[in-house]
C-alpha cells in the first residue's frame, strides 16, 4: 500500500472551514492508554453522503472508547454524484485509495466489489451501516468473541520513544503472531468540524475524529518479531495507530493507538 496524502490545497477553500483541535471532553483520545487488545472499527463514509453525518457523529464517540481504535476513511466517488439543488461537493478528505481499501473489504466480506456508505468493517471480519450504533455495538462484541477464539495468547505491541534535539520518532515491536502479517501505520487528524456548503448535505457541519490522512505499510508478509520505526504525530491535533493485519487486508489481529505526539 503506497503512501497515500491529504490532498491538503483544499484545506482553505472558500466553500469550507476545517476546524482541526485534540478536545479533553470530545472526540479522539489516541494518546490515552487503550485497552490491551482493542478492536479495530473502520468507518467509510463521505462529507456529500446523506447518511454519513451520523456516522460521523457515531466516530466521536467510538474514538473516546478505551476498547476501540477508530478511524475513519473518507472516499471520493460522492464527489461525483451532485445535488440537485446544491450541485456536487469535493470532500476534502477523500481519496481513490481509501476506496479501494473499502471495495476490497466487500469483496473478500460480503463477496463482491460493491460498497456503500456509511459502512463499518470491524475488525477486519464483520460490515455493518454504519449509522447502526446499536448494530455496530454487537459487532465489537463478536469480533472481540471471535479474536479470543483465534488468538487465545493474542499479539502484543511495544512502543518506544526515539527522541532528541533533532528528531521525534517511535518505534513498535510486534511479536507473537503465529502467520505472515502486514503492519500499516495509519495517521489521522484527531477532530474535525467541516461546514458542508454543497451537495446532499449543504448547510450542515460535519463534526467527526480520527479522519485518515495517510497510510504508510510498514510491512508485508512479515514472520516472527517485527521492529519499525516512523515519525512520530508532529503534533496533539494529529495521532496515528498501528495494524497488524493478516495479509491481503484480512483479520486485523492487533492494534494500538501510538502515544501522544511528545511527553
Amino acid at each position: 500500500m503506497k503512501r497515500n496524502a491529504l490532498r491538503g490545497r483544499r484545506f482553505f477553500g472558500a466553500a469550507a472551514f476545517v476546524l482541526a483541535a485534540c478536545f479533553a471532553s470530545a472526540g479522539a483520545r489516541a494518546g490515552d492508554q487503550a485497552a490491551p487488545h482493542p478492536v479495530v472499527v473502520e468507518m467509510f463514509l463521505s462529507q456529500s453522503c446523506p447518511k454519513s453525518p451520523k456516522a460521523a457523529e457515531f466516530m466521536t464517540e467510538l474514538a473516546r472508547r478505551r476498547d476501540v481504535v477508530a478511524i475513519a476513511w473518507h472516499v471520493d466517488y460522492w464527489d461525483k454524484i451532485p445535488s440537485w439543488k446544491h450541485g456536487a461537493w469535493t470532500d476534502i478528505f477523500a481519496t481513490p485509495e481509501n476506496g479501494v481499501r473499502q471495495k476490497a473489504y466487500n469483496k473478500r466480506i460480503r463477496g463482491r466489489g460493491v460498497v456503500f456508505t456509511p459502512q463499518a468493517v470491524v475488525g477486519g471480519l464483520i460490515s455493518d451501516v454504519g449509522s447502526r450504533r446499536l448494530a455496530v455495538d454487537e459487532d465489537i462484541k463478536t469480533a472481540r468473541k471471535l479474536d479470543d477464539e483465534a488468538n487465545p495468547a493474542p499479539p502484543h505491541l511495544v512502543f518506544e520513544r526515539l527522541s532528541s534535539e533533532q528528531t521525534n520518532s517511535l518505534r513498535v515491536r510486534v511479536d507473537k503472531v503465529a502467520r505472515p502479517y502486514d503492519v500499516i501505520l495509519v495517521r489521522f487528524m484527531k477532530a474535525a468540524e467541516t461546514r458542508i456548503t454543497g451537495g446532499d448535505n449543504a448547510g450542515a457541519i460535519f463534526r467527526e475524529a480520527n479522519i485518515a490522512t495517510g497510510v504508510e505499510q510498514l510491512a508485508e508478509r512479515q514472520q516472527g518479531v517485527g521492529v519499525f520505526s516512523f515519525a512520530a504525530p508532529r503534533d496533539d491535533a494529529m495521532g496515528c495507530a498501528v495494524l497488524v493485519q493478516e495479509h491481503g487486508q484480512g483479520r486485523i489481529i492487533a492494534a494500538q493507538y501510538c502515544p501522544a505526539a511528545r511527553i
